[in-house]
């Protein structure tokens, strides 16, 4: 069984190669793609926390990335420490877990709202409808972004992840989706300098904390861009694709209550 990362069929049903894997080849190598994939925790985990063998500052991707290309706006998932640490204790200041469970309420609404039109359908398409509007609704209050502007967003996260079928090439359409959202987000940063709200970037341009000598280091614009490009494509993503995941059993289990 061959994992093949760009592979269309691989994604409709990734769960079988995942199995064969763990049971058969936790440490699996493509000669023709030329990498090594671990699909065991307790190895992944290992590996993830060597940092010195297992890099990041080249991308998290098959395709090596130019560090240079995050010099202005760095993201931590393409860092390594140090910079990976300062970077971490200064969004730390302000990404704490208070500031999160006080989306709560916020989070129960925006899924009520987002269900009621499933429901009163008698039914719908659960990831149009309610996991992939959900995150970035979330992420885009967090971060304070204007509510005209939401939708123009989203649009361009999702271009920006469009990718085309069985190659690794990153088509047009999504690279100048992710410039149109650089600019954006370094807009936004500037007039929330200048007129903070109470979201998470108004915060982010206060936070500090002391460096090695005794001074202390703010995160620069590029900075908080890099985090908010980050948190906005990654982390809508990854919490789509969980929910579109998890649902299925969730249902299959209240069923047999």
């Amino acid at each position: 069984m061959e994992l093949n990362p760009f592979s269309h069929e691989f994604h409709e049903d990734p769960y079988p190669t995942y199995r064969f894997l763990r049971d058969r080849r936790p440490l699996y190598r493509n000669d023709d793609l030329d990498f090594y994939a671990l699909s065991r925790f307790r190895d992944v985990h290992d590996a993830s926390l060597d940092w010195q063998t297992y890099s990041s500052a080249e991308g998290t991707t098959l395709e090596r990335m130019n560090p240079k290309l995050f010099e202005v706006t760095p993201m931590m998932i393409f860092m390594d420490p140090p910079g990976h640490d300062r970077l971490r204790r200064l969004v730390s200041r302000a990404f704490t877990p208070r500031r999160v469970a006080a989306l709560e309420p916020f989070v129960r609404g925006t899924v009520r709202g987002l269900l009621e039109p499933l429901v009163s359908a008698g039914g719908g398409d659960v990831v149009r409808g309610l996991s992939g509007p959900l995150p970035m609704q979330v992420i885009f209050t967090m971060l304070g972004v204007p509510a005209a502007d939401r939708e123009w967003m989203r649009e361009r996260m999702d271009l920006s992840l469009d990718r085309d079928r069985d190659t690794p090439v990153i088509p047009d359409r999504a690279i100048g989706a992710m410039a149109e959202m650089m600019g954006y987000w370094f807009r936004l940063v500037a007039e929330l300098r200048a007129r903070p709200n109470d979201g998470l970037i108004a915060a982010l341009c206060s936070a500090e904390v002391e460096a090695g000598d005794g001074a202390t280091t703010r995160l620069s614009d590029g900075e908080i861009v890099g985090f908010c490009s980050l948190l906005g494509s990654a982390g809508s993503e990854t919490v789509t694709k969980l929910l579109g995941n998890e649902l299925p059993d969730v249902w299959e289990a209240d069923q047999k209550r």
